[in-house]
């Protein structure tokens, strides 16, 4: 005899790696998959249908399940049931152990609410590395005499070093979303630049270019840069990324 159909959809919904549930015009649990117990096992005595989804939340708030309510229960718990019962796109949720969601809470027209939450906590340890690898990258390039620089496929500045106002006068700020060129004012000769651009066409390393720069109070300065090209993981070009250094 064929499995009836709701039991077949009861099982690949449980087979599912994201969590999934469904509460019904009131606010009453209707039914939530495997996961969605897992990843709530804190509260699992009140996962039962009938439980209203303010009684769950609260009980996950007792047992510290949301470390982005410390300090600021009421205040988390009112904006959290208003975000559910008038859902407005996909939003993130920590839990206590580390666990990281992404929601996506439908409201339908007989007034259900279907939630399914997938784990992002991959991709949240991999942006907390890369913003903590950025962090030490500017305290580092602020710690030594040159100055960092990046530039884009347009030679547009993305990043310079605040130590650069100290060697040349110019504030970092100023530069950032500056192309190379637009940067080469009169204080500059245009023709001292030329190995710069032909490396960067030929996506070649920039080897201790030597350029003059005159002060605006008669004062001239020589500037010694170098850079090389950098590529995504696909080899596909991003710019160039160096450093510069008044000798």
């Amino acid at each position: 005899m064929a499995e009836p159909i709701g039991q077949m959809l009861e099982r690949g919904i449980n087979y599912l790696h994201e969590t999934f549930v469904m509460w019904d015009a009131e606010d009453r649990l209707i039914f939530c998959n495997t996961r969605f117990k897992e990843v709530n096992a804190a509260v699992a005595d009140l996962l039962y249908p009938g439980t209203t989804y303010e009684a769950i939340l609260r009980g996950g708030l007792a047992k510290g399940c949301y470390p982005d309510a410390a300090g600021q229960i009421d205040g988390w718990l009112r904006d959290r049931l208003e975000r559910h019962r008038q859902p407005r796109g996909l939003f993130e949720v920590a839990r206590q152990d580390g666990l990281w969601l992404l929601v996506d809470e439908q409201l339908l027209e007989d007034g259900t609410i279907v939630a399914i939450a997938t784990d992002i906590t991959e991709q949240k340890r991999a942006e907390g590395a890369r913003a903590a690898s950025e962090a030490r990258f500017r305290q580092h390039a602020s710690a030594i005499s040159d100055w960092l620089w990046e530039i884009d496929t347009e030679r547009r500045y993305t990043f310079v070093s605040d130590t650069i106002e100290d060697k040349i006068g110019r504030p970092a700020g100023q530069l950032l979303g500056m192309t190379v060129e637009a940067s080469i004012d009169r204080l500059h000769d245009p023709a001292e630049w030329q190995p710069f651009w032909d490396a960067f066409e030929a996506r070649q390393p920039i080897r201790d270019l030597i350029v003059r720069r005159r002060d605006p109070d008669g004062f001239t300065k020589w500037i010694r840069t170098g850079g090389i090209p950098f590529y995504d993981d696909n080899g596909k070009f991003l710019g160039y990324r160096g450093s510069g250094l008044v000798p």
